[in-house]
């Protein structure tokens, strides 16, 4: 059982607080499913630097303790996690998660979510973020960030993971059983960390008041707690859109990167 961080429990409470004074007044829960695999957000305590997310029938136990999304626009001077959405709609194996100009940004956002099973025990979650830049002027240059923390087998402290493809793909193992795919499609990330959880977690970066950039580092990973993330670089013309993904899997192989597309209009 892991404690929550400390940084977490700050943010949230600057979150419930900057909803209660305009924002939406609760997160909206949203669930998956195709046979027995299940990707779930809670209703609570997802859109947050310590964004939890369940991810079960996919092998034992819950193979997500937390995955999510942040930004970091030109100029920022730190990343922000993606607050509570506009609206969201899930059923059967597919949702969808939009925002409405995010934090007044300029841009809006759009998560499609989609759960696939090849059979019992295992799964493979797909989602794919899509950004429009509101300007009818200027570019947006934009860092987009997903992260996760996987708990293969349903365990916290014995996953080792491997670098399959730079920037594209980690592969994560639980020394007893059970195997996760990590990938970032098209285009390739710009960059991916890993670092085991704790104090200096990639959560803890993202969530922290300064600059960070992932820099490539953390693969091979030796037995331990696994905290990781992809990084994307973007620069989205005026009034133009852009997407990019990630899968997710337990115990199954991850759709392959020729198969899903990025695109800048």
């Amino acid at each position: 059982m892991r404690s929550p961080r400390f940084a977490a429990v700050l943010a949230f409470c600057l979150f419930v607080l900057l909803a209660v004074a305009g924002g939406p007044l609760h997160a909206q829960a949203c669930t998956v499913a195709s046979g027995a695999a299940t990707w779930t957000i809670p209703a609570t305590s997802h859109y947050d630097v310590s964004p939890t997310s369940n991810f079960t029938g996919v092998g034992t136990g819950d193979y997500l303790f937390e995955d999510g999304w942040w930004f970091r626009v030109s100029g920022d001077a730190q990343e922000f996690f993606f607050p509570a959405p506009t609206t969201t709609t899930c059923a059967a194996a597919a949702g969808t998660i939009t925002w409405s100009n995010v934090s007044a940004r300029g841009f809006d956002a759009s998560l499609a979510v989609a759960i696939t099973s090849l059979g019992a025990g295992s799964g493979e979650v797909i989602q794919t973020m899509t950004i429009t830049n509101l300007s009818d002027a200027a570019p947006l240059t934009i860092d987009l960030f997903h992260f996760a923390d996987f708990d293969v087998n349903g365990t916290a402290g014995t996953d080792t993971a491997t670098l399959g493809n730079p920037n594209t793909f980690i592969q994560v193992a639980d020394t007893t059983a059970g195997t996760a795919e990590y990938r970032a499609f098209g285009p390739a990330a710009t960059s991916y960390m890993v670092r085991a959880f704790g104090a200096a977690d990639v959560a803890v970066l993202l969530g922290d008041a300064d600059v960070d950039n992932l820099d490539n580092t953390g693969l091979p990973f030796a037995s331990g707690d696994i905290t990781s993330a992809f990084q994307w670089s973007l620069v989205i013309p005026a009034l133009g859109s852009a997407s990019v993904s990630v899968a997710l899997t337990g115990n199954q192989p991850a759709t392959p990167v020729e198969l899903l597309q990025f695109s800048i209009d």
